[in-house]
């Protein structure tokens, strides 16, 4: 136990901001292996997205890199995605 993982949930996001910009703006952090936007059922965006990056010491850096930062003058929430943390065996 206690591996932790290497995908952040990010919340509060701008309704303009898609998976692009999210790799983008993330990959400052460390290397991003994919970013997506949680959308509706009608395809646009829910303000909420994850992103995985190769290793765990890179969610952890952009949660402290990005958590209450302003993206289209919204600050970001940035957690752990605990949906995407590996199950104990």
């Amino acid at each position: 136990a206690g591996r932790l993982g290497s995908t952040v949930f990010v919340a509060n996001l701008d309704y303009k901001v898609g998976w692009k910009k999210l790799k983008e703006v993330f990959s400052m952090a460390g290397v991003v292996v994919r970013a997506d936007i949680l959308e509706d059922k009608d395809g646009k965006s829910r303000g909420i997205g994850t992103v995985t990056f190769e290793q765990s010491i890179e969610a952890v850096q952009a949660i402290s890199m990005f958590n209450g930062q302003l993206l289209f003058d919204r600050p970001m929430h940035v957690k752990m995605d605990e949906r995407a943390l590996p199950k104990g065996d």
